[in-house]
């Protein structure tokens, strides 16, 4: 186990996983309570899968295709892996705000972008992030 300043992985992992769940309990609770859904919600509901195919890429394919290119690059043969880990890492990250501005700026569908940008940090934070505590205490 790999013990840090901060405290462990796992109570980090722990605390992370109980934030995820208190949230998830607390729309439940707000949805029982009958407040409301905002407006925008209902706009989404229509491109939730192709939001899905594009978040698909850009967790799969996105992240695949930078290790191709690390490994290419020779990141692999080098002493320390850090670097390699870094770039797979961060071509898994959500979509950017950017992309809704873009929509917003040029009169693209907006809803399509905000939805693809909800869904992406929601994947995010409830698969990617907690994979990626597991993966940093089990090393």
């Amino acid at each position: 186990m790999i013990a840090t300043q901060h405290g462990s992985a796992d109570s980090r992992f722990i605390l992370l996983t109980a934030c995820i769940f208190a949230a998830i309990a607390g729309g439940h609770v707000l949805r029982r309570l009958g407040v409301v859904k905002p407006a925008w919600a209902g706009r989404m509901a229509p491109y939730w899968k192709k939001a899905l195919g594009s978040a698909a890429i850009k967790f799969l394919v996105n992240p695949l295709m930078m290790l191709v290119v690390t490994l290419a690059m020779g990141m692999a043969g080098a002493m320390d892996l850090r670097p390699m880990y870094v770039c797979v890492l961060l071509s898994a990250m959500p979509t950017a705000l950017y992309s809704v501005l873009m929509a917003n700026l040029f009169g693209l569908n907006r809803d399509l972008a905000n939805t693809t940008f909800i869904l992406t940090h929601a994947i995010c934070f409830a698969v990617a992030i907690p994979a990626l505590c597991f993966w940093y205490a089990a090393a």
